[in-house]
């Protein structure tokens, strides 16, 4: 799953948002690249719209938003 950013400036932030979103249950893995969050996730235990939602709330905490 992709979810567009923005640019991220800050590195601290991307390696926050990596850790946090990656120890999500369900989420499998995450990286942030070229202002695209891509989240692998496993669809049995967690939602799409759970991982969208936990990847916007984490970045709008960063100070930065989700573009739709």
């Amino acid at each position: 799953m992709r979810v567009n950013v923005g640019p991220l400036y800050c590195y601290g932030c991307v390696l926050g948002l990596r850790s946090f979103v990656g120890t999500m249950q369900g989420i499998e893995g995450g990286e942030v690249d070229d202002a695209v969050v891509k989240v692998t996730y496993s669809p049995e235990v967690i939602s799409q719209n759970e991982v969208r939602k936990v990847v916007a709330d984490t970045v709008e905490k960063l100070g930065y938003k989700v573009k739709e």
